[in-house]
């Protein structure tokens, strides 16, 4: 089953979650060949294992508040604050308070994970 991504021209709507934070779910909002974005919903308590994306990612914190954990140490994440990891840099989550993010991937092309949902 394909997901449904947003296309070309088509406006996504993103902002804090509030009251809705509870039932929302994480969930794909477009990919193009070199290009993925991720709205991530943790709830409190929630952890995602560590592991690594083939090209740099950027993690967007919107709401809440999520224990990122990198080789360079811990950083804490809030609302409005972003961080930069490299290309195959191991990282986890967990997340302290309900929250959601904005995870952006650049896929490099011949890569797992490369690939478009914007043509067809």
């Amino acid at each position: 089953m394909a997901l449904d991504h947003a296309r070309p021209g088509e406006t996504i709507h993103l902002q804090p979650l509030g009251d809705r934070l509870a039932e929302a779910k994480s969930r794909a909002l477009l990919k193009t060949h070199a290009l993925e974005l991720i709205h991530l919903v943790l709830q409190a308590g929630e952890q995602r294992p560590p592991h690594h994306v083939y090209g740099e990612l950027v993690l967007h914190c919107l709401e809440g508040e999520v224990r990122l954990q990198i080789d360079a140490g811990e950083r804490l994440l809030g609302p409005g604050q972003l961080v930069l990891l490299a290309a195959r840099a191991p990282f986890a989550l967990h997340a302290l308070k309900p929250s959601s993010l904005l995870m952006t991937v650049q896929l490099p092309a011949d890569q797992p994970g490369s690939g478009s949902s914007t043509q067809g």
